[in-house]
């Protein structure tokens, strides 16, 4: 401060000091003229005067130009680029006033450009879903966005950092190794050692500043699983359903030409083989009715176009005797119907019905004969519960996680002896989700098992999940 205060007068100290030394000089000249040369010394020193003051005031209105420039200069060296010096009417320090708040209004827009410009990056960056991560040459994080910490659990001290210490990925550091040793390898997929069970797919490209040099390389890392398991269920759907109609077609040919080779003689065995090809054949038509079924139930958009309706308990249970009645009688099962019948609850069209027969259509198939079937329909405030429980020998539990998975069979030939598609569960499943509900199964090996179908008690306050988010 006193540096400071020192320096803004040096400008007086400078004219005092002139004027001692003409104030001496002219002293000098009167003594050594006498006083004879008063009358001449005197104009003199009036136009000396008048120099000094002229000069003091020059060097006054400079310095106070000086200080206002000072004081802009530093304004816009601590960011205040908004700030403008205004002109005094001196034409010197007034062109460089100009001069200053020009640079500093270039200055501010380039720096609004630039912040405008990191902002929409930034936004783009924080918006993608996929994991973007930025190594320099010297293999350490610059940045990466929002996902990848999310991804990996990164904090902000894991920027500037070695990638090796904040991420134990040995397939990402592999491809950036490779990368900078000039490698054309520059995506890769592998299983996360960071993310147990989880399937990682990476794309590198490498950076350049404008005169070419390298900068380092950004990485763009993407969480594969669900795909290359929908891929894989996609596969092997199309695998279960050539070998499920493979099977009945294939029968039908080697009973078909079988009959063509006995031609009329033997009406007894020709009758014996068209009731095995028309039993085939119902096979093949029940396969292609779940199917169709399914593909309706995954279809976009058609679940979203059908209109609840309000169904009651009474009716629900009408629905299910009459499709039920003849399958238990053959197997001698009663059918035990429980709940209150004036319970509503919202379904698309016959779907819950078609769900809830699936289920005791199973029950009553892989169950014992003169068993029971319970069928039991409860609720609450938020939801309505429906029970299947049968008497039948059980499922292993090492089964149940995949027993609603499309062709997924416990017990393959007992399954395709009662007639099964495989196909049933997998439809509960997608009605359940259809009507934002839920399905699951408990078994005891022994006792028996128990399905449980349960949906909002108002369907339409929960959103209808698109075919994409069906994983069965």
């Amino acid at each position: 401060m006193k540096r400071r205060a020192f320096t803004s007068l040096l400008p007086f100290y400078a004219l005092l000091r002139t004027s001692l030394l003409v104030g001496f000089f002219l002293g000098l000249l009167w003594l050594s003229t006498g006083e004879g040369a008063t009358l001449i010394m005197l104009p003199a020193i009036l136009a000396g005067s008048i120099i000094i003051l002229l000069s003091w005031r020059r060097a006054h209105r400079n310095h106070r130009e000086f200080r206002r420039l000072l004081e802009g200069a530093t304004k816009f060296s601590n960011n205040d680029l908004t700030f403008r010096i205004q002109p005094t009417g001196e034409p010197q320090w007034d062109r460089l006033s100009i001069c200053m708040n020009r640079m500093a209004r270039t200055l501010q827009d380039q720096f609004e450009t630039l912040r405008s410009e990191r902002t929409e990056q930034n936004a783009i960056l924080e918006s993608m879903a996929n994991a973007v991560l930025a190594i320099d040459t010297q293999h350490r994080l610059m940045t990466c966005n929002r996902s990848a910490e999310e991804l990996f659990d990164l904090d902000e001290d894991a920027k500037g950092r070695l990638l090796e210490e904040v991420l134990r990925e040995p397939g990402i550091h592999g491809l950036v190794n490779g990368m900078f040793e000039g490698s054309e390898l520059k995506s890769t997929e592998f299983e996360s050692n960071v993310l147990p069970g989880r399937r990682l797919s990476v794309l590198g490209q490498l950076m350049f500043s404008p005169n070419k040099d390298p900068l380092g390389v950004v990485l763009i890392v993407d969480d594969v699983t669900d795909i290359r398991r929908l891929e894989r269920m996609r596969s092997d759907f199309a695998a279960n359903v050539s070998h499920e109609l493979r099977t009945p077609i294939t029968s039908i040919q080697g009973y078909a030409e079988t009959l063509e080779e006995l031609g009329p003689k033997d009406s007894k065995e020709s009758a014996r083989f068209l009731s095995i090809i028309r039993r085939n054949a119902d096979r093949l038509g029940i396969i292609i009715e779940d199917l169709l079924t399914l593909a309706s139930l995954e279809g976009p958009g058609q679940l979203e176009e059908a209109s609840l309706e309000s169904m009651t308990v009474r009716h629900l249970f009408g629905e299910l005797r009459d499709r039920m009645n003849r399958l238990a009688e053959e197997h001698a099962v009663t059918l035990v119907l429980k709940g209150s019948e004036r319970l509503e609850f919202l379904s698309k069209g016959d779907l819950i019905v078609e769900a809830l027969s699936n289920l005791v259509s199973n029950a009553i198939r892989y169950g014992p004969d003169s068993g029971a079937v319970t069928v039991t329909a409860s609720g609450d405030a938020d939801r309505i519960s429906f029970t299947v429980h049968d008497e039948g020998p059980g499922i292993p539990e090492r089964h149940l996680p995949r027993l609603f998975e499309r062709f997924y069979r416990v017990d393959t030939a007992r399954s395709r002896s009662a007639g099964g598609t495989g196909l049933g569960l997998a439809i509960v499943k997608h009605i359940a989700l259809a009507h934002g509900g839920d399905i699951a199964v408990e078994s005891e090996m022994g006792v028996g098992s128990t399905f449980t179908l349960q949906i909002p008690h108002r369907s339409d306050e929960r959103p209808i999940p698109n075919a994409s988010h069906i994983v069965s």
